[in-house]
Formats: C-alpha cells, sequence, structure tokens
C-alpha cells in the first residue's frame, strides 16, 4: 500500500491499493439504467477521477471530507486515467495531509477601443445598431469600442496568485514602471501580441484560472484578439466547474449579477474602483498615456478578485475546493 503514489506514473491496467482523500462522490445512472458513483480522489501528487459500480457500492463507501485506502484498477477513455474503484476502507488521517491546492491564477484584463471616428461607416452601422442596439444613448454607445474584441485592444492584464498573495501586470507600453505595491511585478510590452504571447505562455503554469465575468469578456475576447494576432490559445477554454471559476456566476441572485465594486463594499474587502477608475476610464487614461495608472488598477482588480475568490472557496461552494 503506498500513501502518496504518484498519479503521472500510473498506467493503465495498472492495479493499485493506496490511500486518498475524497473530494466529491455523486451517484448516476448510466443509459441502460445501471447505477454508479463519480469519485473525484486527491493526493499530494494530484488530482484523479474514479468510478464505482453499483456491485461495489457495498465495498467501497467513500464519503466525501475522509480519507480512504482504496483499492482499483486504472482504466484509460481518450487518454483520460481514471481509477475503477473496487474496494474501500476509511482511515484515520487528516484530509489536509492528502491535499496540494492547485496551481491557481486569478486575472483580469483592460481593453481599449478605437475612436469612433476612425471606425469606417459599416463599422459604425454595425457598433451602433447591434452591437450597441439596446443602448439609447449614442454618445455613450460611440465611447464603448473597447468592450468589443474587433474594435478594442488589450492593453493591461492584471494577475494574481492566491497562495503566494503574488502578483504580476503585463501592460502595452514602453516606460519602466514602479508598482504601487511591494507584492505586485509590472511589465511592459510593445505590442499585443507580445502581451497575449508573454500571458498564454504563464498561464500553463497553473491549473485553475479564476475571473469576474470572464467567461463571458475576458476569455472570450483573449481568444479573438490573438487568434487576430495569429498567437495560438494554448489551453481549451470551457466551463468546467473547477477549472475555470467565474465569480459573477458562481456569486449572484437568480440570473441576476453583481459588480464587483458591489460585492468588495459587502464584504469589506478592498475596493479597487474607490480611486476613482474603473473599466471604462482606462481608454481614456491609454490615450492620455496615463499608463501607471492603468497598472495600478488592474493590480488592485485582481487581487480584489482574488480576496472574493478565497471568501467564496471557504464559505460559499458548498464543497472542498482544493
Amino acid at each position: 500500500m503506498t500513501k502518496n503514489m504518484n498519479l503521472k506514473k500510473l498506467t493503465p491496467g495498472q492495479e493499485i491499493n493506496a490511500n486518498f482523500a475524497i473530494i466529491k462522490v455523486e451517484e448516476k445512472r448510466a443509459n441502460n439504467g445501471k447505477l454508479y458513483k463519480t469519485v473525484e480522489l486527491t493526493n499530494l501528487t494530484g488530482i484523479i477521477g474514479g468510478k464505482i459500480w453499483e456491485e461495489a457500492f457495498a465495498t467501497a463507501p467513500l464519503e466525501s471530507g475522509k480519507v480512504f485506502q482504496i483499492s482499483a484498477k486504472v482504466d484509460s477513455y481518450h487518454d483520460i486515467l481514471s481509477l475503477n474503484i473496487s474496494q474501500a476502507y476509511l482511515i484515520e488521517e487528516e484530509f489536509e495531509n492528502y491535499i496540494s491546492p492547485r496551481p491557481t491564477l486569478v486575472f483580469d484584463i483592460e481593453t481599449a477601443g478605437k475612436n469612433f471616428d476612425e471606425l469606417s461607416q459599416w463599422d459604425q452601422d454595425y457598433l451602433l445598431n447591434n452591437l450597441e442596439k439596446q443602448n439609447e444613448n449614442k454618445k455613450e454607445a460611440k465611447e464603448r469600442t473597447g468592450l468589443y474584441p474587433l474594435y478594442g485592444q488589450i492593453v493591461s492584464i492584471g494577475m494574481f496568485n492566491p497562495e503566494s498573495q503574488k502578483g504580476m501586470v503585463y501592460l502595452l507600453g514602453d516606460k519602466k514602471l514602479k508598482p504601487a505595491k511591494d507584492n505586485f511585478i509590472y511589465q511592459t510590452f510593445k505590442t499585443e501580441k507580445e502581451l497575449l504571447q508573454a500571458f498564454w505562455d504563464i498561464i500553463l503554469k497553473y491549473e485553475r484560472y479564476v475571473t469576474y465575468n470572464g467567461s463571458s469578456f475576458d476569455f472570450p475576447f483573449l481568444i479573438l484578439r490573438s487568434a487576430l494576432h495569429k498567437v495560438k490559445v494554448p489551453i481549451e477554454i470551457n466551463n468546467r466547474q473547477d477549472t475555470f471559476v467565474d465569480l459573477m456566476y458562481k456569486i449572484k441572485t437568480g440570473s441576476r449579477g453583481f459588480k464587483l465594486e458591489a460585492l468588495c463594499r459587502f464584504f469589506g474587502l478592498e475596493n479597487p474602483k474607490e480611486v476613482g477608475i474603473s473599466g471604462m476610464y482606462v481608454a481614456k487614461l491609454y490615450q492620455k498615456g496615463k499608463v501607471q495608472e492603468i497598472a495600478d488598477y488592474v493590480a488592485r482588480d485582481a487581487e480584489a478578485t482574488s480576496q472574493l475568490y478565497l471568501l467564496w472557496k471557504k464559505y460559499m461552494a458548498g464543497k472542498i475546493i482544493i
């Protein structure tokens, strides 16, 4: 029996007997009507999925939040390994001794759009009569080019690691900037293409990505701007619950989401908007060359989102999140 079997060295068909902490257990029914349970297990080398068929329910009575000695066979489906569990015995060990937090990156992008008058007549009509069709304030609509990757570019990305409590800001510009906080590093790039390539390089070091409205705004914007510059997106972006955590959708009432600023005020977190800057002002700041203000703002945004993530993870997730 191995306490912390290296999950990266498992091979299909291998029989194992090892200890695992149980993250989640869910009962399901196959198309043929047969019951089974899906399981998420972890040890210090990583996380792996598993399955218990109905005939093994009595010999493998797994419970989330506890540690079990597992007997299983390693299966492979589409090159993804999982455990077919036949037996499990509860052991008296601390759950925390078997978990290694998943490397997590919290990030936020800031964008700036072209001047409305710079757009072609076709694009002006498309913006006003399609993208901003519901906006009756045409003056305001003309200033919202930065919300769309067709007419705006990414000028800054703020990133924060909740575990190390350190952050990084990538920014378009040619000046060396001094971070407003000691736990941040600022790096400037001459082109959006270089900025995007650096971002995708760093994102590969993480296994979970946390945003606020990232599924609707940040990721689509990043993907389209990357494609424009022929920069390859190296990971599949999807809505897997524990890999891509969009806090706007995790913390809402019904179908109505809250502004990040509102939640920061509600929970007593540092509000990134308190100094009078919000995402809608970034374009004007960028046009005026005030990149320091943009960098400081996106850093505050990323850190505030990280604080909200830790709060959600501990008190609101409703399950074990590692």
